[in-house]
């Protein structure tokens, strides 16, 4: 467990200040982690590219504007595939929908 260790912690996108959207990296051990995306704006992002520690299949596991939540945004499909197409420094990626003034956990499935 790395709730205290500086390695529980890793940016995926700190810079994209033009979209106000941060991604990062929680990290429970070596093999689970959970990425994490805010969009802190009005502005819904579709097709938004987003660089992934590893290959694979990727599940939206919350997303705060869920209609369960009180929220009005749009899902993400149940299993996004990466690409290996190289975003944010890493070899793979994914395309997701980031609805306005929300953040999304994603865990690898």
């Amino acid at each position: 467990m790395f709730d205290n260790d500086a390695n529980g912690f890793e940016w995926i996108d700190e810079r994209d200040y033009e979209s106000n959207v941060l991604a990062f990296l929680r990290k429970a051990d070596k093999d689970e982690e959970l990425l994490v995306v805010c969009n802190f704006s009005d502005c819904l992002r579709e097709n938004y590219p987003l660089g992934v520690p590893k290959k694979g299949s990727y599940r939206e596991i919350f997303n705060s504007q869920s209609e369960e939540f009180g929220g009005w945004g749009p899902k993400n499909p149940a299993v996004i595939k990466s690409t290996p197409k190289e975003q944010h420094g890493r070899k793979n990626s994914i395309s997701i929908t980031l609805p306005a003034l929300s953040v999304l956990f994603f865990k690898r499935a």
